[in-house]
């Protein structure tokens, strides 16, 4: 989850999932991360992602409600105003020191030793048109929602400090799950792991131009 204070295209907030690694048949050694479901705050965004990089972005609505100095409450609806929220918890900052985290890391003789070619690479597959009933005003009649039509590969760069936070279940939530398992899945959260990174200050994040794969 990110809260994007500043961005070429203007402040958004994000909520994203990466299930996992995968690789591609022709080269069962290389693996990547994909962005499989994507929520903004901006229609900007919702095309800047669609039309450059593949990625599947969805318009909705992020609250952001501070409970305490340490604890606050995020709630995720889709852009109808009757819509419930398919995804809400509170995100807890622990204490402690900022650490650096910067992607260049992963470059590394040993980071690619120990990863083994697992590296922070995204290989985005062709994407879907949205549905005339997810377009906003900015986004009507725009075929750019649907991608470049082929695959894509991206890696990321990013630098910025960080404190680890945790993810909780809202006040009077029952059960362990997060999601309404509709809109976003549902997942579970072990107690004492931290499950979200807070950034700092300006995170440095660039996606450069993508590689196109046959």
């Amino acid at each position: 989850m990110f809260e994007r204070l500043w961005n070429e295209i203007g402040p958004y907030d994000e909520l994203l999932i990466t299930p996992g690694l995968f690789s591609r048949p022709d080269s069962p050694t290389e693996y990547y991360a994909a962005i499989t479901r994507i929520y903004v705050s901006t229609p900007s965004s919702v095309l800047n992602g669609r039309k450059n990089w593949n990625i599947p972005k969805h318009l909705a609505h992020f609250t952001f409600t501070p409970i305490s100095s340490t604890r606050t409450l995020l709630t995720v609806s889709l852009p109808s105003p009757s819509s419930p929220s398919f995804f809400k918890a509170i995100l807890k900052t622990k204490f402690g020191l900022p650490l650096p985290v910067r992607t260049s890391w992963l470059d590394t003789t040993l980071s690619r030793w120990l990863l083994q070619g697992r590296g922070f690479e995204f290989l985005q597959l062709p994407i879907p048109i949205l549905p005339s009933s997810e377009l906003d005003y900015e986004l009507q009649n725009s075929s750019d929602t649907g991608g470049q039509g082929k695959s894509l590969k991206v890696k990321p760069r990013a630098s910025s400090w960080m404190k680890i936070a945790k993810l909780e279940k809202a006040d009077g939530e029952e059960g362990k799950n997060f999601g309404d398992g509709v809109d976003w899945p549902e997942f579970v959260v072990y107690t004492g792991v931290g499950a979200v990174i807070d950034f700092r200050g300006e995170v440095g994040l660039d996606f450069p131009v993508p590689e196109v794969v046959e």
